[in-house]
């Protein structure tokens, strides 16, 4: 859960959502920026969803976990540390529009898939439900990736 957390927030929002904005500003065509904001627009709606999920999640789990102070505790191992999200911000400002986008959308794909399978696995009917809709929103968005790609005249990347 903590690496969906991650992911969503550390790297690969900020990053769509600034490409987003710069496309945004220097899109030429009507359809180009209609694009581009829809995608921005349920970007945001994405955040605002993973907020209200990680509550029902933290209900979910109880006490100490839902109570505002809890900090959980931290592994000295590193041999338990979560798997990194992130990108050396200098490789992602050197790639091309085509090449982030098409970065996005596999990761996307990729988290699309693990929020799936951890719905799937959960018994707390809430969070199967918030899970669900947060799954929706993901392939939206995917869906409007897809869209931007081809108005944008980028080939799609091959489906994993």
């Amino acid at each position: 859960w903590e690496f969906l957390l991650s992911f969503f927030y550390t790297v690969r929002y900020p990053q769509l959502v600034l490409l987003l904005a710069a496309a945004a500003v220097s899109a030429l065509d009507a359809s180009e920026r209609s694009s581009i904001e829809s995608t921005y627009e349920l970007t945001k709606y994405l955040e605002y969803q993973l907020k209200e999920i990680k509550d029902v999640y933290l209900t979910y789990l109880g006490p100490p976990f839902n109570e505002k102070d809890f900090s959980p505790p931290r592994p000295n191992s590193t041999a338990l540390t979560l798997p990194s999200a992130a990108t050396r911000l200098e490789l992602w400002h050197g790639l091309e529009n085509q090449a982030r986008l098409a970065q996005n959308q596999r990761a996307y794909s990729i988290l699309l898939a693990a929020v799936r399978e951890l719905a799937r696995s959960t018994l707390c009917p809430s969070l199967k439900t918030s899970l669900l809709h947060f799954c929706t929103g993901l392939d939206g968005l995917l869906g409007s990736i897809s869209a931007l790609m081809t108005t944008l005249g980028y080939a799609l990347p091959a489906s994993s």
